[in-house]
């Protein structure tokens, strides 16, 4: 059973996605995506990542900067990946970073690297 803190929304739109995660603390992905649009999402939000260390994470988490990461898919390290975020003060995630950072990943992002993927594969 999920504590107080806990509230399950069922079906929310894009928009109040957007506006939950810019009043989270953090965001937890605990998946190993090839890219992960969720974890852009959270920064996009100004809202920093708790990433498992695979995949797309590791392109779009700056460890320490907009995020940090945990190294394997367990209850312990990400319980010690969430204690370590408790601990940096929420001032190192700078919401106008996050979302800068975020900006990167936008559709000219993709058509360059699909591009240089496609320029790789001649």
């Amino acid at each position: 059973m999920a504590n107080s803190a806990v509230r399950f929304l069922g079906y929310v739109s894009d928009e109040q996605v957007a506006e939950l995660m810019g009043r989270a603390r953090g965001f937890v992905c605990a998946a190993e995506e090839d890219f992960g649009i969720a974890v852009v999402e959270a920064q996009a939000a100004g809202c920093p990542v708790i990433a498992y260390r695979a995949g797309g994470a590791l392109e779009t988490v700056l460890d320490g900067e907009t995020g940090i990461f945990f190294d394997e898919q367990t209850v312990e390290s990400l319980a010690d990946a969430a204690q370590r975020f408790e601990r940096i003060p929420s001032t190192n995630f700078i919401p106008a970073n996050l979302v800068r950072h975020a900006r990167k990943f936008n559709r000219e992002y993709f058509l360059r690297k699909f591009k240089e993927f496609v320029r790789f594969q001649e």
